[in-house]
């Protein structure tokens, strides 16, 4: 039974403790799936209330053990050292945190006592260290925890994932000694311990030492054979228990210089865990972790091996990174241990079950920084047959990882064994006899190789493997001998220098693309199906791309290429090649557009639309790839803009219209508008599609006919991304639409009222969106037009909420009788989306009121049906109350029409009505004054809706004289006024005063147009 018995059980679950069970209880432990662990199960009203009832208790429980962690830990170190029973205090507060950690199941709760125990432990050894019996408590406890994980008899399951309880308190403990200022120092001694028991058992070890061939002094740097764990009180459960607690020890920065001394060790612990068969999963995964962490404190936090910051021919550069030789001169142990290790695991490595060692060492050496000294080479030697061995190896991320590590190996670009020109001829001799046996894996191997080493090499480098890599790709000059991996590997190296002095000249590179293109032809001509074959187009759609982008872009190339040769590469028949010469192109037109004249820009232009259209147009809609149509709007986008920065629209052509139906069917006009949280609300395509329709109404002249019915169109794909649910780039392309297509001015031509103003609004609320981006668009687009129409260049300047006042200001001053009734429209709208749901938010109001109501000791929130995690609000930077304001005070300063629509307004009025009777009847009803936390008109979900209502009456009495339903507003405001009585000094005071107002308001009085400013308090009259 999960509730408290007795009277106060009952009181508590509100008589529903005691009623019959429809499904079992499933209470999520991490609390952050409960809402959806209760969703699943069918369950009726009650047994619905009681199950919410049991989350909310055990939230409550997790929050409360939070709270009293840190209060027990601030109560306990807050007391003064002299106290008599100091000792007793702290051992007993220290114990129960302890005891704490390892039985909770909240991860949140867990952290909590992790805090408090270090704040215990630390002051143990501080503030309270004068005392020996307190300064050995965190030594005790460091005892009492790791007996936890390794005697045989106590050794559990961990509660929390990976050890999280038990390495947490690890944490406190080693924590509190780093910091500690006294001599007693207990944490190396633990790690040892910890470190020791993440090793095999004794048996084991031993076996492993005989395999690798080492002896007692090369083995571990801390420990000895009497302190591996005993065969018969090794337990796996012990084993992941270390080694995950490790794992956290390693990855705390304020532990970083206690743990440095340990992490060859480490790494060598890991090895033995990764290296050897288990049939217990969960200690390879463990030791792969602990072996990541002690990799990353061991090297360092950067990939340098790819990562570094070089320039072809030049030296690496790099402030963090360490060399080969400083690795094994900090850690002895591990140069010879990983030699040991590798030779070891390319012998043992096709046995059955065997987890291979290889690509974890390798990684490890590939993570170093290659050293410009050939004095480095002697430590190095002895690594690099293996590691040349392994370029060879079946598996293809091994022979990846050595050709990296090779690179990292490597010393210099002189004559000494381990130099760049040396290694890549060994590279190059040993991938030809790899050809002559037709051994492809050490051919590619060996190609990998050399392209790491000549990503940074020097003249004398390429020298040595420039025939041999032109060789390869060539396909052996047409003779296809070999996969395509191995060509697709040389492809790429070549282009690696492709403008270095050194590498290959442009006209050769041609030469090559033009060798491989014509197989690419031949290949698919003759419907080959060949392993690699993607790969290798992919590669040679990238070369073949930019060598004809830089022709296309740059005038002055004598062998420019022709201007179909890139469409047919962007409209490409294969897949693989097309998306791949998309891809290249957008990264060339980026680098190439602002030194391109407008004539270029306008060619590039006209030929992407022909792509766009091509590739919208295919027979199969599966093979339209998103990512490609985004790839080739964001390039049409981009030269669009620049023609349009130099002063030239696109000119026309004859597939304007069509271009214009294919980007509107794009950006869904003819699709039903996005329904919340649908696919992140929508594709990203259709806004960069909306950004193009945008661009057509910008270039589109003054005497287009078809303006008005494209705007239409426009406002369509719009009002389908403008849900705070979308993704954020949707939104910002809309804004950017909103920007470039110039539909906020009114004095430009085409497009109804009703719709422009749709537009305009549009461009209001993203003023008040979430994200800053779509908020500083859409400000500057709004801003740009204020200032057009005033003249005023300081508006452009503004802030979004000053930009927003503004905004309404400028719509009230427009005069045409057309517009004043399309605008009383909208407004009216606006109040009514504001105001629409003051029901539903009173209703929830009243059920969390109607169980506490009058009895303080009650809990405000029992038994209603709010969940513990809300829905969160998709845009909480939106001020609901200040659009409420903005719209009131816009609504009174209007001119009213002739004739003005009264449906919206005749809603509202109903509605504040129906608010009016129930708060007086509530109010008559309710004799015991209430008090402030129970007062429904400081709800702060009904506040909004309420003040909105009571407003809206005001505005619709001052402004309709011969409205039936405002005549009757006042005279229900008179008798809430009158039945408030005793609660009047908790009614809030913007709601009363409200309330006075509609009491008196009358049709066009002054007073009452007074008493509605002032209740327009956020913005300026």
């Amino acid at each position: 039974d999960v509730h408290p018995a007795g009277p106060e059980g009952d009181r508590l679950w509100g008589g529903l403790a005691r009623r019959g069970v429809a499904a079992p209880l499933n209470v999520n432990a991490g609390a952050l799936g409960a809402n959806t662990a209760f969703a699943v199960l069918k369950a009726d009203g009650e047994e619905d209330a009681r199950r919410i009832g049991v989350q909310r208790v055990v939230m409550g429980s997790w929050l409360l053990t939070k709270e009293a962690c840190s209060t027990l830990a601030t109560a306990v170190t807050l007391i003064s050292p002299e106290y008599p029973d100091i000792h007793s205090l702290l051992s007993s507060a220290g114990t129960l945190l302890l005891a704490t950690l390892t039985s909770l199941k909240h991860q949140g709760g867990a952290f909590a006592a992790h805090a408090a125990f270090q704040k215990i432990a630390t002051s143990c050894l501080s503030r309270f260290a004068a005392k020996e019996s307190c300064r050995a408590l965190p030594s005790r406890w460091a005892d009492v925890l790791f007996n936890q994980i390794s005697l045989p008899s106590r050794v559990r399951d961990s509660t929390l994932r990976r050890s999280t309880g038990y390495a947490l308190g690890f944490l406190s403990l080693l924590r509190a000694d780093a910091g500690a200022t006294c001599t007693y120092r207990f944490g190396p001694r633990l790690l040892r311990r910890l470190l020791q028991l993440g090793l095999p058992s004794a048996a084991a070890v031993e076996r492993s030492r005989a395999r690798l061939g080492l002896d007692n002094l090369g083995f571990f740097h801390h420990g000895d054979d009497a302190s591996y764990v005993p065969d018969a009180d090794y337990q796996w459960r012990s084993r992941v228990h270390a080694l995950n607690v490790l794992k956290f020890v390693v990855h705390d920065a304020p532990l970083s210089h206690a743990v440095a001394p340990f992490v060859g060790d480490l790494v060598i612990g890991a090895l033995l865990g990764i290296g050897v068969s288990h049939e217990d999963w969960a200690v390879q995964n463990s030791a792969n972790m602990v072996y990541a962490a002690a990799m990353l404190r061991a090297v360092d936090a950067d990939k340098n091996a790819s990562g570094v910051d070089r320039a072809v021919g030049g030296e690496p550069r790099s402030g963090s990174a360490i060399t080969a030789r400083v690795l094994f001169r900090a850690f002895p142990a591990l140069s010879s241990f990983l030699l040991a290790m590798l030779k070891a695991g390319q012998t043992e490595e096709k046995a059955e079950g065997a987890h291979s060692v290889l690509f974890p060492i390798l990684l490890l050496l590939a993570r170093l920084q290659p050293s410009a000294l050939e004095d480095d080479a002697a430590p190095l030697a002895p690594f690099l047959p293996v590691v040349m061995a392994s370029l060879g190896h079946r598996h293809y991320k091994v022979r990846a990882m050595a050709a990296r590590a090779l690179a990292a190996l490597c010393s210099g670009d002189g004559g000494a064994a381990c130099s760049r020109p040396s290694l890549v001829r060994r590279c190059m001799e040993s991938a030809r006899e790899c050809h002559e046996r037709q051994d492809w894996n050490g051919v590619h191997g060996r190609l990998l190789g050399v392209q790491q080493l000549l990503k940074s090499a020097t003249l004398a480098a390429w020298r040595e493997a420039m025939v041999d890599l032109v060789r390869h790709a060539t396909w052996c000059h047409g003779r296809m001998e070999g996969p395509p991996a191995c060509v697709h590997v040389a492809l790429e190296t070549l282009h690696v220098a492709r403008e270095d002095s050194s590498g290959p000249t442009r006209k050769q590179m041609v030469g090559i693309v033009e060798e491989n293109l014509r197989i690419v032809a031949t290949v698919r001509r003759r419907g080959a199906h060949i392993l690699g074959w993607a790969r290798y187009e992919t590669v040679v759609a990238q070369l073949a791309c930019q060598h004809t982008c830089d022709a296309a872009f740059d005038g002055n190339v004598e062998d420019e290429l022709p201007a179909d040769r890139l469409h047919d590469m962007l409209t490409h028949p294969s897949f693989d090649f097309r998306i791949a010469a998309i891809e290249t192109f957008q990264t060339a037109a980026q680098a190439f557009l602002q030194d391109t004249d407008t004539d270029r820009l306008a060619s590039m232009a006209r030929l992407l639309r022909a792509v766009l259209r091509h590739e919208w147009t295919r027979e199969d809609p599966l093979e339209r790839h998103p990512p490609a149509l985004r790839r080739l709007m964001r390039c049409l986008l981009l030269f669009l803009t620049a023609l349009r920065a130099c002063g030239r629209p696109l000119p026309p052509d004859a597939n304007v219209a069509q271009d214009w139906d294919m980007f509107a069917t794009m950006a869904g006009v003819r699709r039903p508008p996005l329904a919340k949280k649908e696919d992140g609300g929508g594709r990203e395509v259709e806004g960069d599609a909306l950004e193009l329709l945008a661009g057509f109404l910008t270039d589109a002249g003054p005497g287009d006919p078809a303006a008005a019915e494209r705007l239409k169109e426009f406002a369509g794909c719009v009002r389908r991304l403008i849900d705070p649910y979308v993704a954020w780039t949707l939104r910002l392309s809309v804004a950017e639409a909103l920007r470039t297509a110039g539909v906020l001015g009114w004095d430009v031509v085409g497009g109804s009222v009703r719709t422009r103003l749709e537009l305009y609004f549009v461009a209001l609320e993203f003023l008040q969106d979430d994200d800053e981006e779509v908020r500083e668009v859409a400000n500057a687009a709004v801003a740009m037009e204020i200032a057009r129409a005033t003249g005023d260049a300081k508006s452009e300047q503004q802030v979004p909420s000053m930009t927003l006042d503004a905004a309404y200001r400028r719509l009230c001053l427009r005069g045409g009788e057309e517009f004043h009734e399309e605008l009383h429209a909208r407004l009216w709208e606006q109040l009514w989306q504001l105001v629409r749901d003051w029901d539903s938010r009173l209703d929830g109001a009243m059920q969390e009121f109607k169980n506490s109501r009058g009895d303080g000791d009650m809990s405000l929130n029992l038994e209603v049906q709010r969940k513990i995690f809300e829905e969160e609000d998709p845009n909480p930077y939106e001020e609901k109350f200040l659009t409420l304001q903005l719209s009131i005070r816009s609504l009174s300063t209007l001119p009213l029409s002739s004739a003005p629509d009264r449906t919206t307004s005749t809603k509202i009025l109903q509605e504040c009505s129906q608010c009016l009777l129930f708060f007086k009847t509530w109010y008559a009803d309710v004799t015991v004054p209430n008090d402030l936390a129970h007062e429904p008109t400081r709800d702060a979900a009904l506040f909004v809706p309420l003040y909105g209502l009571l407003l809206s009456g005001i505005l619709a009495v001052y402004l309709f004289a011969d409205h039936a339903q405002a005549e009757d507003v006042p005279g229900l405001a008179a008798e809430l006024l009158e039945a408030m009585g005793v609660h009047e000094e908790v009614v809030h005071p913007r709601i009363k005063f409200a309330v006075k107002v509609l009491a008196r308001a009358q049709p066009g009085g002054q007073e009452t147009k007074c008493g509605l400013t002032k209740c327009c308090f956020l913005v300026l009259v």
